[in-house]
């Protein structure tokens, strides 16, 4: 199995490892079918390459391999697709594959508040488990995150109602971190995490202690090197 097969079935199992995924797509050669006749294999530069089309459920589809081996295993099943017919595959839409070349699939958008502004922020009537689940396990994978609170929160100026914010405190710069826990969530209903979903840095001003009063759901361990005497 190739790393991006073994990326591509990590991802479909587990959705914290989405990011990984992506990053391994961009460094990796995939494999596609075209009708076109190759001069001894070899693609003149700036020659146009016409690509196999079929259709999935209807929808226009580019099917694209990790592997020479899954392209020959695939014969009859077949937006763009990673290892169709294979266990675990990949549905790429338009807007995604744009984020892709751009890289902005991997920052989240920002917003800068330009003014002082009153804000809403309590405890949720109805704890988002599934999206607390998916954001502790991304965050285990990026040691810069120290600790993650979460919090019902609403901007009259910017929001039409309360949402999910999660506020971090960290050693560095968390945006991989939020990018990840985004794509780990994109495929949820808002009505599972109480979205949409938010995230902040926390400072020590009294934003950040508003929001620390809230419990902590997740909190990085550090090891710690014990000895015992006897």
């Amino acid at each position: 199995m190739t790393n991006l097969a073994e990326a591509l079935r990590a991802a479909a199992t587990d959705p914290s490892h989405r990011m990984d995924f992506y990053r391994t797509l961009l460094k990796s050669d995939v494999f596609v079918i075209t009708p076109d006749e190759l001069q001894g294999g070899v693609l003149p530069a700036g020659a146009a390459l016409r690509l196999l089309h079929c259709t999935v459920d209807g929808t226009p589809t580019v099917p694209m391999f990790t592997s020479l081996l899954a392209l020959q295993q695939w014969i009859k099943e077949h937006v763009h697709y990673v290892d169709p017919g294979q266990p675990y595959g990949k549905l790429f839409t338009p807007g995604e594959i744009s984020s892709l070349l751009d890289g902005s699939i991997f920052r989240p958008e920002p917003y800068v508040v330009e003014q002082a502004t009153s804000v809403l922020i309590g405890q949720p009537a109805r704890m988002p488990h599934r999206l607390i689940e998916l954001a502790r396990q991304v965050f285990t994978q990026h040691r810069c995150v120290r600790a993650a609170h979460l919090v019902h929160f609403h901007n009259p100026q910017r929001d039409a109602e309360a949402h999910s914010l999660i506020g971090v405190d960290s050693d560095g710069d968390p945006s991989a971190a939020f990018a990840a826990v985004g794509l780990s969530i994109n495929d949820l209903p808002k009505e599972e995490v109480n979205g949409p979903v938010d995230f902040i840095r926390l400072h020590d001003d009294d934003f950040g202690a508003s929001i620390r009063t809230h419990p902590a759901f997740y909190q990085r361990r550090d090891g710690l090197l014990q000895r015992v005497f006897r």
